[in-house]
């Protein structure tokens, strides 16, 4: 019976026993080490004997100390005597990390243990937070109610217990020459009477306000803290300098370092230390896209202005920032439309009645109805040098447009601008098959274009170098081709699924679609696969449709002949493919045991063969495999045939003659420690084989597993524990990497 995971142990009645160390290879453990009594309740030894009765239902280890839970309570032990620190009578205990308090709680009040000198704290909180402070202090506990703390993990006081609360604010400086931001993260101590900003390294006072009420960021990245007085607000640097006076009915912080200023005649906005916009206006915005542009608005006026220079052009409502740096607007006194580029002179006369888009693309439209194209981004701003009546996206992109004028059709680039004039005759086509604009010139000419912009030539496109001699290329047919690259000629037939390059076999592969058959080439075009085609199998477990294994010199795969029903195990040396047994195969894998490949292949009957290609013996098979297990670490495979069980070596020779009901890797969480899990045919009892197949214990457990898939609170690095548990019928015990037994203990209660 294998033994639980311990976080499945549940309450049971408990039959105490006083459980007592077996002797067997006693060894003093570093710290204590938990055991399993038959009802599931857990006890600890120090490896000579045992220090606490099994009275848990679950624990939870640290370096220096266990948490420990019965009926539904927490305590905790001293995890290298077993000694009882606080008894399990809390809802919950938790211990910071490499540090030395614990946070405890009872009902709805928590307290802190110094666990050096195991005192509670007499004052009692209604709250226990971790927050992170800084590189001094990654890691600060902060015990709130109506009077609050702040500790370290090491047990050292911060901020002492005072009347109020404690917060936290993030500033920023302004980003370095690398762009990279740097924070600062400060303390906040608040009171009744003023706040208190405290250096997060030294932890003593930077400054103190009188009467100020620290204010939330929003989240917004700041140099500044938002506090209110008297209920105005305002803004202070790190060093408590009033950067904004409190003087305001509202702040709020912006992106790019925008403050909205609010105040009972209006809105403004100020940035690094300068009021931009006194609060006199409607409304005010800022672009996400530029930090140099922010906007007013004052009735039916909004005005755009560059934050760096004095700079200022006012529009009608609905203005709006486009291609990054440049304002689309109505003038005031026409309300016709133009451009004007920020911080500089208009670029498009206000002269358009009327703009169109997006979603495709942005228009400019004449008073007799022609429209013109704003250009996309990575053009010049300039006014439209061409008119149309009507256009249509290709493809579902708006990168590409077809634009027709009368009855003259011409094509545009959002990238590259005006590709063709509107002419009659052209016929503009999308290939969904490759993504290609297709162009039909009234000359007959063809032309094609990626999305980009850029002309495509669809042909050149599908060719790619597959080694020094050989390239693919494209029929018109959309088949691919092998060329040589030195003739430029065709090798072999053409292809309608794919050909690529093999790297590790060094061969070419080509495959017609629908085909369970492929052919071969070597790197210089020479075709293999005369006779004999090799397999393709979609289910492949490396992925290829085409297993190709080299092992030694050779190349191994399964082919078959027009005659044959079946497949073979064939070899490719030399550059000839040769069958090595009768053609009685329905698929092959190839499995990577530590140091060598193992070819596994699948008879029709459904049973399996393994081929292993070594120096010294060439070729060697085993027959009659069900199901076979290898692990990249192990210089071997496990092998299930009729008769059960057995380990074989990287060359298949037999190491175990056990038969055994099952066989498989048992393994700690950190890969430490792994051994074969062994179960006798007959008794079903366990025991372990190393990784070098060699025995490590006799079949006499009723379960071994990886001490940390038991226990799964120690699967931390800091808590030794040795790497396997095992159970017998009576006893409870711990085996090391050899396989000794290092404790045992009676596990039945009475």
């Amino acid at each position: 019976m294998m033994i639980r995971s311990i976080t499945r142990i549940g309450v049971a009645a408990l039959l105490l026993v006083q459980a007592a160390a077996i002797p067997v290879h006693a060894a003093a453990f570093p710290t204590i080490q938990p055991y399993v009594m038959d009802n599931e309740k857990i006890g600890f030894t120090n490896g000579e004997k045992v220090v606490t009765p099994p009275i848990y239902d679950s624990i939870e280890q640290y370096p220096r100390y266990v948490v420990v839970t019965a009926a539904g309570k927490k305590g905790i032990l001293d995890a290298k005597t077993g000694k009882t620190i606080i008894p399990a009578a809390w809802d919950s205990v938790e211990i910071k990390p490499d540090g030395n308090i614990a946070i405890v709680q009872k009902g709805g009040w928590f307290q802190y243990l110094d666990l050096a000198t195991q005192q509670l704290s007499q004052k009692k909180f209604v709250g226990a937070h971790t927050y992170f402070l800084s590189d001094a202090y990654p890691d600060v506990v902060v015990m709130g109610g109506e009077q609050t703390m702040m500790l370290a993990p090491s047990g050292k006081v911060l901020l002492p217990l005072f009347a109020g609360k404690i917060s936290f604010v993030d500033l920023y400086k302004v980003a370095d020459d690398a762009g990279e931001e740097k924070r600062m993260r400060y303390a906040i101590a608040s009171t009744a009477d003023q706040l208190t900003l405290y250096d997060p390294v030294t932890m003593q006072p930077k400054f103190s306000l009188k009467k100020a009420e620290h204010l939330p960021q929003d989240g917004a990245k700041s140099a500044y803290i938002r506090v209110r007085v008297a209920g105005k607000e305002g803004l202070v640097d790190s060093n408590g300098n009033y950067v904004l006076e409190p003087k305001y009915k509202k702040l709020a912080f912006w992106n790019h370092g925008y403050v909205q200023v609010e105040s009972e005649t209006g809105i403004g906005l100020w940035r690094n230390g300068k009021m931009l916009a006194e609060p006199r206006f409607s409304d005010v915005g800022i672009e996400s896209g530029t930090k140099e542009v922010y906007s007013t608005k004052d009735g039916q006026t909004v005005t755009y202005h560059a934050a760096d220079k004095a700079w200022s052009y006012s529009f009608r409502p609905g203005a709006e920032i486009v291609h990054g740096d440049h304002v689309l607007g109505q003038d005031l006194k026409t309300g016709l439309f133009g451009v004007v580029k920020v911080g500089g002179e208009v670029v498009i006369p206000f002269q358009y009645p009327r703009v169109e888009g997006p979603p495709a693309a942005r228009l400019l439209v004449r008073q007799d109805g022609k429209k013109g194209l704003l250009p996309g981004y990575e053009l010049p701003m300039e006014e439209p040098q061409f008119w149309f009546d009507t256009l249509t996206t290709i493809g579902g992109s708006y990168s590409m447009l077809s634009i027709q004028d009368g009855k003259k059709i011409g094509l545009y680039s959002e990238r590259k601008g005006l590709l063709l004039p509107p002419q009659e005759n052209r016929v503009i086509h999308y290939e969904q098959q490759d993504g290609k604009v297709k162009v039909s010139e009234p000359d007959g000419t063809t032309l094609y274009y990626g999305y980009d912009g850029n002309p495509a030539d669809p042909g050149k496109e599908f060719q790619r170098h597959l080694t020094d001699q050989l390239r693919t290329s494209e029929t018109s047919d959309k088949k691919l081709v092998l060329i040589d690259r030195k003739t430029d000629q065709q090798i072999g037939k053409s292809y309608s699924r794919a050909l690529y390059y093999d790297n590790a076999a060094d061969l070419v592969i080509g495959l017609d679609a629908g085909k369970d058959e492929a052919d071969l080439y070597t790197a210089v075009g020479q075709l293999i696969t005369n006779e004999i085609k090799v397999r393709v199998q979609e289910d492949s477990q490396e992925g290829m449709p085409v297993v190709l294994v080299k092992m030694n010199n050779a190349v191994y795969s399964i082919g078959k002949k027009a005659n044959q029903s079946g497949w073979a195990l064939v070899k490719l040396e030399d550059d000839q493919l040769t069958a090595l047994t009768p053609f009685v195969y329905r698929d092959i894998q190839a499995r990577m045991m530590k140091d060598q490949a193992l070819l596994v292949l699948t008879r029709t009957d459904g049973k399996q063969d393994l081929w292993v290609d070594t120096k010294e013996q060439g070729m060697t098979k085993l027959e009659g495999a069900v199901s076979i297990q290898t692990f990249p670490y192990l210089d071997g495979v496990l092998v299930e045939s009729e008769s059960g069980w057995d380990a074989y070596s990287s060359s298949l020779q037999r190491k175990t003659n056990g038969n055994y009901r099952s066989m498989q890797v048992v393994e700690n969480y950190g890969e430490k420690n792994r051994a074969i899990l062994m179960q006798d045919q007959k008794s079903g009892l366990y025991g372990l084989l190393s990784i070098e197949l060699s025995p490590m214990t006799p079949l006499v457990y009723e379960s071994i597993r990886a001490t940390d898939h038991i226990f799964l609170q120690v699967r931390s690095e800091e808590v030794a524990s040795p790497p396997f548990v095992f159970t017998t019928k009576q006893h409870f015990g711990y085996l090391d990497a050899q396989g000794k037994e290092l404790f045992k203990t009676n596990r039945v209660t009475k």
